[in-house]
C-alpha cells in the first residue's frame, strides 16, 4: 500500500471528470475535493468514508466502500490513475435482513404516507417483488390476460437470461387498478411528483417514515420482500 502521507499522481483534469462520472455513490464526492485528487492521501479517504458514513447502517458503509474501490480499479484499468491511492478497505458486516415488520410497525410507518407510497409499498409486501422490479415495472409489462408482469431488466437477467415474471393475485390486481387508473402507457406506479419512483428515493421515504414513527433503524425496505415471503411459507 501506498505512503498514507504520499499523494498519488493523477494524469489530467480529464481523470478527475470520468472518476465523478463512473459511480453515482457518495464516496465519489471524494473526488471532486477543493484542493483536487492529484493530492489526496489514503488518511483522508479513511476520513472521508468515516464521515460519509456517520448514522448510516453497516450495509450502507459496506457497498460506499465497495463502490470506491471499484472507482479505484476503473481508473487503474483506464489509466487514470498511475498507481493505487489505497489498498482494501476495511469494510463493515453487512447486517442480515432476518426479520419482517410487525402489524404495529406497519401501521406506524403508513399513518403519515402520501397514497403514492402506500400503493407500491402495499404492493411490494403483497407480491414479494425487489423494489427496483416494481419501480421499473411499466404498463406495457402488465398482461392482465395471463396474470402476470414481465420484466425483461432485473437483477438476475444476466445471470439466468430469463425474463422476471411477478403473478398478478386478485390483492395485487386491485393495488394495480388503483396505481394505473386510466393511463395506458408510463410506469405503473407513480410517486407523489407524478414521475416513476426510484429505489433511492423509495428507500428515502420509507427511512423517513419509520424514523418519523420512532421505530428501530433495523426496518428497512427490503423488509417487505421478506414479509411476503414469510407469510407465503405461514399459509
Amino acid at each position: 500500500m501506498p505512503d498514507p502521507h504520499v499523494p498519488v499522481p493523477v494524469r489530467n483534469e480529464r481523470s478527475n471528470e470520468l472518476l465523478c462520472q463512473k459511480d453515482e455513490r457518495r464516496p465519489v464526492a471524494l473526488w471532486g475535493t477543493s484542493h483536487g485528487a492529484a493530492s489526496l492521501t489514503p488518511l483522508e479517504i479513511d476520513q472521508h468514508l468515516a464521515e460519509a458514513g456517520a448514522g448510516m447502517s453497516g450495509s450502507t458503509r459496506h457497498h460506499n466502500a465497495v463502490a470506491l474501490e471499484r472507482l479505484q480499479k476503473f481508473a487503474l484499468e483506464h489509466k487514470l490513475l498511475d498507481q493505487p491511492v489505497f489498498g482494501k478497505l476495511e469494510k463493515p458486516r453487512v447486517g442480515q435482513r432476518d426479520r419482517v415488520p410487525t402489524a404495529s410497525e406497519t401501521e406506524a410507518i403508513l399513518m403519515h404516507a402520501s397514497p403514492q407510497f402506500r400503493l407500491i409499498y402495499s404492493a411490494l409486501r403483497q407480491c414479494g417483488a425487489r423494489p427496483g422490479e416494481l419501480c421499473r415495472a411499466t404498463i406495457a409489462d402488465v398482461d392482465r390476460g395471463k396474470c402476470v408482469i414481465t420484466l425483461k431488466e432485473h437483477k438476475t437477467a444476466r445471470k439466468t437470461g430469463q425474463p422476471r415474471r411477478i403473478p398478478i393475485g386478485r390483492k395485487l390486481g386491485e393495488l394495480l387498478d388503483l396505481a394505473i387508473g386510466q393511463r395506458t402507457e408510463g410506469p405503473v406506479f407513480l410517486s407523489p411528483t407524478g414521475k416513476a419512483w426510484t429505489v433511492p428515493n423509495l428507500s428515502r421515504t420509507y427511512s423517513r417514515l419509520r424514523d418519523m414513527a420512532g421505530l428501530p433503524r433495523d426496518l428497512v425496505l427490503y423488509l417487505a420482500r421478506h414479509e411476503c415471503g414469510t407469510k407465503i411459507c405461514r399459509e
